[in-house]
Protein backbone atom coordinates (compact mmCIF):
# COMPACT_ATOMS: atom_id res chain seq x y z
CA UNK A 1 0.00 0.00 0.00
CA UNK A 2 1.20 3.31 -0.92
CA UNK A 3 0.09 7.02 -1.24
CA UNK A 4 1.50 9.86 -1.64
CA UNK A 5 -0.07 11.64 1.43
CA UNK A 6 -2.94 10.57 3.60
CA UNK A 7 -4.55 13.43 5.52
CA UNK A 8 -6.47 12.62 8.59
CA UNK A 9 -8.25 16.22 8.64
CA UNK A 10 -7.95 16.63 12.27
CA UNK A 11 -10.22 18.64 13.88
CA UNK A 12 -8.61 21.42 16.53
CA UNK A 13 -8.74 19.49 19.71
CA UNK A 14 -9.43 16.06 18.34
CA UNK A 15 -12.46 13.95 17.25
CA UNK A 16 -14.91 12.90 20.16
CA UNK A 17 -13.86 9.20 19.36
CA UNK A 18 -10.79 7.37 18.26
CA UNK A 19 -9.81 7.80 14.65
CA UNK A 20 -7.16 6.46 12.88
CA UNK A 21 -6.12 7.97 9.37
CA UNK A 22 -4.79 4.66 8.55
CA UNK A 23 -6.06 1.31 10.57
CA UNK A 24 -5.27 -2.54 9.86
CA UNK A 25 -6.95 -4.92 12.09
CA UNK A 26 -5.73 -8.11 11.67
CA UNK A 27 -3.08 -7.58 9.01
CA UNK A 28 -1.15 -10.07 7.49
CA UNK A 29 2.58 -10.09 4.84
CA UNK A 30 1.60 -6.18 3.82
CA UNK A 31 3.97 -3.36 2.44
CA UNK A 32 3.69 -0.28 3.20
CA UNK A 33 5.42 2.79 2.39
CA UNK A 34 2.65 5.95 3.74
CA UNK A 35 2.83 9.53 4.39
CA UNK A 36 0.37 10.41 7.13
CA UNK A 37 -0.32 13.72 8.17
CA UNK A 38 -3.23 15.39 10.68
CA UNK A 39 -3.96 12.05 11.80
CA UNK A 40 -6.19 12.37 15.22
CA UNK A 41 -5.70 10.04 17.66
CA UNK A 42 -3.53 7.68 15.62
CA UNK A 43 -1.49 8.08 12.18
CA UNK A 44 -1.16 4.17 11.74
CA UNK A 45 -2.28 1.69 13.49
CA UNK A 46 -1.79 -2.46 13.25
CA UNK A 47 -3.90 -4.12 15.84
CA UNK A 48 -5.73 -7.30 16.79
CA UNK A 49 -2.44 -10.02 16.01
CA UNK A 50 -1.38 -8.34 12.55
CA UNK A 51 1.67 -9.73 11.79
CA UNK A 52 4.78 -10.31 8.92
CA UNK A 53 4.04 -6.97 7.56
CA UNK A 54 7.06 -4.85 5.94
CA UNK A 55 6.77 -0.85 6.30
CA UNK A 56 9.47 0.71 4.51
CA UNK A 57 9.28 4.72 4.90
CA UNK A 58 6.92 5.57 7.14
CA UNK A 59 6.92 9.13 7.75
CA UNK A 60 3.92 10.79 10.17
CA UNK A 61 3.73 14.59 11.23
CA UNK A 62 0.98 15.87 13.63
CA UNK A 63 -0.59 12.78 14.54
CA UNK A 64 -2.14 13.00 17.86
CA UNK A 65 -3.85 15.23 20.33
CA UNK A 66 -1.27 15.60 22.74
CA UNK A 67 -3.65 18.86 23.90
CA UNK A 68 -5.66 15.93 25.29
CA UNK A 69 -2.92 13.15 25.90
CA UNK A 70 -3.98 10.84 23.79
CA UNK A 71 -3.34 9.07 20.32
CA UNK A 72 -0.06 7.58 19.04
CA UNK A 73 1.17 8.40 15.37
CA UNK A 74 2.04 4.77 14.74
CA UNK A 75 0.58 2.11 16.86
CA UNK A 76 1.44 -1.50 17.10
CA UNK A 77 -1.83 -2.79 19.52
CA UNK A 78 -2.95 -5.88 20.71
CA UNK A 79 -0.96 -9.38 20.23
CA UNK A 80 0.93 -7.92 16.97
CA UNK A 81 4.00 -10.05 16.05
CA UNK A 82 7.10 -10.34 13.61
CA UNK A 83 6.83 -7.07 11.92
CA UNK A 84 9.40 -5.31 10.20
CA UNK A 85 9.65 -1.50 9.84
CA UNK A 86 12.71 0.30 8.13
CA UNK A 87 12.96 4.09 8.40
CA UNK A 88 9.78 5.44 10.46
CA UNK A 89 9.77 8.87 11.08
CA UNK A 90 7.36 10.40 13.19
CA UNK A 91 7.19 15.00 13.84
CA UNK A 92 5.24 17.99 14.59
CA UNK A 93 2.79 17.88 17.53
CA UNK A 94 2.14 14.56 18.62
CA UNK A 95 1.26 12.48 22.23
CA UNK A 96 3.31 8.92 21.45
CA UNK A 97 5.52 8.94 18.02
CA UNK A 98 5.65 5.07 18.67
CA UNK A 99 3.36 3.30 20.75
CA UNK A 100 3.97 -0.37 21.29
CA UNK A 101 0.48 -1.39 23.52
CA UNK A 102 -0.99 -4.70 24.84
CA UNK A 103 -5.01 -4.00 25.27
CA UNK A 104 -7.84 -1.30 26.11
CA UNK A 105 -9.81 -3.76 28.25
CA UNK A 106 -9.25 -6.58 29.86
CA UNK A 107 -12.51 -8.65 28.29
CA UNK A 108 -11.25 -7.80 25.11
CA UNK A 109 -10.34 -11.11 23.07
CA UNK A 110 -6.95 -9.78 21.04
CA UNK A 111 -5.48 -8.66 24.20
CA UNK A 112 -1.63 -9.36 24.00
CA UNK A 113 1.78 -8.51 24.07
CA UNK A 114 3.09 -7.43 20.76
CA UNK A 115 6.44 -9.01 20.19
CA UNK A 116 9.36 -10.13 18.27
CA UNK A 117 8.74 -6.84 16.06
CA UNK A 118 11.81 -5.10 14.21
CA UNK A 119 12.08 -1.46 13.83
CA UNK A 120 15.08 -0.15 12.11
CA UNK A 121 15.95 3.36 11.74
CA UNK A 122 12.92 5.66 14.03
CA UNK A 123 13.47 9.05 14.34
CA UNK A 124 10.78 10.72 16.36
CA UNK A 125 11.12 14.25 17.03
CA UNK A 126 7.77 16.02 18.49
CA UNK A 127 6.28 18.77 20.27
CA UNK A 128 4.31 19.22 22.83
CA UNK A 129 4.42 15.47 23.89
CA UNK A 130 3.58 14.89 27.62
CA UNK A 131 4.76 11.23 27.94
CA UNK A 132 8.11 9.31 26.11
CA UNK A 133 7.16 9.57 22.72
CA UNK A 134 8.64 6.05 22.53
CA UNK A 135 6.40 4.14 24.88
CA UNK A 136 6.60 -0.39 25.29
CA UNK A 137 3.72 -1.55 27.43
CA UNK A 138 4.42 -5.37 27.88
CA UNK A 139 5.57 -7.30 24.99
CA UNK A 140 9.48 -9.57 24.87
CA UNK A 141 11.97 -9.49 21.91
CA UNK A 142 10.99 -6.26 20.40
CA UNK A 143 14.04 -4.45 18.62
CA UNK A 144 14.60 -0.61 17.85
CA UNK A 145 17.62 -0.30 15.79
CA UNK A 146 19.20 3.00 15.05
CA UNK A 147 17.53 6.20 14.78
CA UNK A 148 17.04 9.55 17.80
CA UNK A 149 14.55 10.32 19.61
CA UNK A 150 13.24 14.15 20.86
CA UNK A 151 10.85 15.83 22.98
CA UNK A 152 9.95 17.88 25.73
CA UNK A 153 9.92 15.57 28.33
CA UNK A 154 11.55 11.78 28.94
CA UNK A 155 12.00 10.11 25.49
CA UNK A 156 11.43 6.76 26.49
CA UNK A 157 9.18 4.46 28.49
CA UNK A 158 9.11 0.77 28.70
CA UNK A 159 6.99 -0.94 31.19
CA UNK A 160 4.72 -3.47 32.25
CA UNK A 161 2.25 -1.32 34.09
CA UNK A 162 -1.48 -1.56 35.13
CA UNK A 163 -2.52 -1.60 31.64
CA UNK A 164 -0.26 -4.75 31.07
CA UNK A 165 -1.87 -8.40 30.42
CA UNK A 166 1.32 -9.84 29.71
CA UNK A 167 4.24 -11.39 31.73
CA UNK A 168 6.53 -8.16 31.28
CA UNK A 169 9.19 -6.31 29.13
CA UNK A 170 12.31 -8.23 27.41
Amino acid sequence: IGFPTLDGNKPIGGAPSSVYCYYAATASSGIYDLKIINGDVGGIMFANGSAYNYGNRIFMHDCGVPEGGRGGSFWLYQGCEDNHFNHIEVTGKAWVGVYLDDRTSSSDPWNAPNNNNTFVTTNIDVTESTTAPLNIVSGSYNKFLNGKIKAPRVGLNISNNSQGTGGGTK
